[in-house]
């Protein structure tokens, strides 16, 4: 039998006490072997580090300072010696057999990814259903289900530090780029995740932040530009339409006509 291959997982985090728990308990029960579980902390100043060291699922761990979250993920891509790499931030948890149906995969595919549950403040929560199709227009892959081999890191380089807030982005596009297989594990959620994340809060500096990316690695400038302006448009009508209490506009927009179909 061919032998199981080890799976690094990385999380980074600062100040992450508050959330930071379920995220190792949920690499801790997986229902696979080996995992390598990597924490990468900036200094915290709360009970963070007390609970990395509490958990037995983490294999190693630093905190030290960083220069932003790209940095920080390079830090793990260093210290990761696995075959296959995912990223799982402090805010967000995988589901028990994430890493065992993923691995069920590995023979179709360099990048391997899925659905994503997203939870609102107020417990609700939908299903973000990915469409690599469209990844040239928009991140429309679930950051937190992405598996990658780390021969393609090895290839490609890790993530641009010049990118605050779509670094993820970046790298899936220089991954496409190099012509490595994707792969969308079909009608699974492999992760869960919290909204009101950097993205969410800095959205307009991610976007900005996504059309340099999309220009770097697929330059079409007019027409960057103009779906630029297009997903301002978007974002501005869904704040408002959920603001007058039409979230149900905003939802049945998700379900049927959005790039990435998001179910409640």
């Amino acid at each position: 039998m061919r032998k199981k291959p080890l799976v690094s997982i990385i999380t980074v985090c600062k100040n992450s006490a508050k959330t930071i728990e379920k995220t190792l308990k949920s690499v801790e029960l997986q229902k696979y072997s080996p995992i390598e579980y990597i924490v990468i902390d900036c200094v915290s100043h709360d009970e963070t580090i007390d609970i990395i060291r509490s958990s037995p699922a983490v294999s190693r761990w630093v905190s030290e300072p960083d220069n932003g979250v790209a940095d920080a993920f390079n830090k793990g891509l260093s210290l990761a010696s696995g075959d296959w790499v995912g990223i799982l931030n402090a805010d967000d948890w995988y589901e028990i057999d994430t890493v065992a149906t993923m691995v069920q995969y590995i023979d179709h595919a360099d990048v391997i990814h899925g659905a994503v549950r997203y939870w609102r403040d107020d417990g609700t929560s939908q299903i973000f259903y990915p469409n690599q199709t469209v990844l040239r227009r928009e991140m429309s892959i679930n950051h937190p289900s992405v598996f990658v081999k780390r021969s393609v890191y090895e290839d490609v380089g890790g993530f641009d530090q010049s990118f605050r807030f779509a670094m993820d982005y970046e790298l899936l596009l220089r991954i496409l780029k190099s012509n490595y297989r994707f792969y969308c594990v079909p009608d699974v959620v492999l992760a869960n995740m919290r909204c009101g994340g950097l993205s969410d809060i800095y959205w307009r500096k991610a976007l900005d932040e996504v059309m340099r990316a999309k220009e770097k690695h697929f330059p079409a400038l007019m027409r960057h530009k103009c779906y630029y302006y297009f997903q301002i448009i978007r974002s501005y009508v869904q704040k408002m339409l959920t603001m007058f209490g039409l979230q149900c506009c905003v939802d049945y927009y998700r379900r049927f006509f959005s790039f990435m179909k998001k179910i409640s």
